[in-house]
């Protein structure tokens, strides 16, 4: 322990120990709370980040644990203390003029008395804070946000979706209990009864801290089954202008950016246009506008539908009087058609039944000619077929007569013959039998005397 002119009236005298000055821990913590209190006896003004709020209901008094970062580090922290009746005022300020609650994670500007005590150590007793301070940092963060979604090209893209004309599948993000859903649905229930208008809930928190993780991640279901739906409407009902500030968040904006369908913010008025509105398809302002807006497309959808019935009606009618008018001057033609027609066909068939005529007769006049040709050219093959055959015949003849068995025997030959065969062999006869030779002039009886 330093012993400094400045702090001896404030540490009493030590014990000695052992050649050793010793102090109490009351010596050392009075001796820090008068320094403390001579060295910052005023207020100040100071910029830190919420850590944690430490709101306690119960007493309505706060302990913030206040930091500062650098590069995502923590290079400050210290114990912040604000009494019940200065947090309601302060918070009550807060809100007004930011529109936010004070909550974890803001960097907030506020007046503090540096306090040391004996018991708590080092706090920071805060008195009284600069909403505007923390209204110009969130507009920073706004335009930082804007620039990032331009320079990653997610700014103008769902916007660039084309719109399904009418959309009648619809995924709504909201709180069932609240009034502004319950405004859209009364809405589209009342003025869209004559449409076929379907909405599914993905019931999501829409204010306070968890309003931003939980909006994602509905997004992100609806994702997986976005080819359900034609649009997804974001609907944020009462609150006033209180908790609008997730809505311009980097996370928030850049998911409805990058959705694959149109989505349609409802999230209420607020003092600037929010980032989440400016990149998503259409702002609806209000959840019960954008339930007028979608059973107005319907009526125009139907509009358009009725003036083209009309249309295709007229239309008709009119090629209907001009197919008409051409039947009934086809009908009062047909008359003179049919004469034309039938005089045509006649002549026609008359210059036929000539052409057929001289062709046939022409035709037979060659066939004759022809078969004329072909009559001389038989007559002479039959002729000369004739005459081959009478020399052949004449040749055969010869040749039988130098062969007739009687022209032999005339020569002195004779034949044998036995019971009307030809004896050709001695073995075809036995001694006894009677045989007959033949001779040109008569037979002879004969009998066998030896063989």
């Amino acid at each position: 322990m330093d012993n400094k002119d400045s702090n001896k009236e404030n540490i009493r005298d030590p014990q000695v120990f052992d050649n050793k000055k010793i102090w109490r821990l009351s010596q050392v913590t009075d001796s820090l709370q008068s320094v403390v209190k001579k060295a910052y006896s005023t207020k100040y003004w100071i910029v830190a980040s919420i850590a944690r709020l430490g709101y306690i209901k119960s007493t309505g008094h706060c302990y913030p644990e206040l930091i500062e970062k650098s590069d995502g580090i923590i290079t400050a922290s210290m114990r912040g203390f604000v009494s019940a009746s200065r947090f309601k005022t302060i918070s009550y300020k807060f809100k007004k003029e930011t529109g936010e609650e004070l909550k974890d994670g803001i960097e907030w500007l506020f007046l503090a008395e540096i306090s040391f005590t004996p018991t708590r150590g080092i706090t920071l007793v805060i008195v009284d804070s600069e909403p505007a301070y923390t209204v110009g940092r969130l507009a920073v963060e706004r335009i930082k946000t804007i620039e990032r979604l331009k320079k990653e090209g997610l700014f103008e893209k769902n916007k660039r979706l084309p719109f399904p004309m009418p959309p009648s599948r619809i995924a709504v993000i909201s709180v069932e209990s609240s009034n502004g859903y319950q405004d859209f649905l009364n809405i589209l229930k009342r003025e869209g009864k004559d449409y076929r208008i379907s909405t599914k809930l993905f019931p999501a928190i829409m204010t306070g801290e968890k309003n931003i993780e939980s909006i994602v991640f509905r997004l992100g279901h609806i994702k997986e089954i976005a080819d359900r739906f034609d649009l997804v409407i974001i609907l944020r009902g009462g609150g006033g202008e209180a908790g609008l500030a997730g809505y311009d968040s980097y996370e928030l904006s850049a998911a409805i950016a990058d959705f694959p369908i149109p989505v349609i913010t409802g999230i209420g008025h607020a003092p600037n246009q929010l980032v989440a509105t400016m990149v998503s398809h259409l702002d609806g302002i209000t959840p019960s506008d954008v339930a007028f807006k979608i059973v107005n497309w319907f009526k125009v959808e139907n509009q358009k539908l009725i003036d083209r019935i009309a249309r295709i009606a007229q239309l008709s009618m009119f090629k209907l009087q001009r197919e008409d008018a051409r039947l009934n001057r086809i009908v009062d033609s047909l008359p003179g058609m049919v004469h034309r027609r039938v005089s045509m066909e006649e002549i026609r068939v008359n210059t036929m039944r000539h052409l057929l005529v001289s062709a046939g007769k022409l035709r037979l006049e060659r066939e004759s000619a022809k078969l004329d040709q072909l009559s001389l050219i038989y007559i002479e093959s039959i002729k000369r077929r004739f005459a081959e055959e009478d020399q052949r015949i004449d040749k055969l003849q010869r040749e039988l007569e130098l062969i007739n068995p009687l022209r032999m025997m005339e020569k002195g030959w004779s034949y044998m013959i036995m019971d009307g065969e030809i004896v050709k062999s001695p073995d075809q006869v036995k001694e006894g039998d009677i045989v007959t030779t033949r001779t040109s002039a008569g037979e002879i009886k004969s009998v066998v005397v030896k063989r």
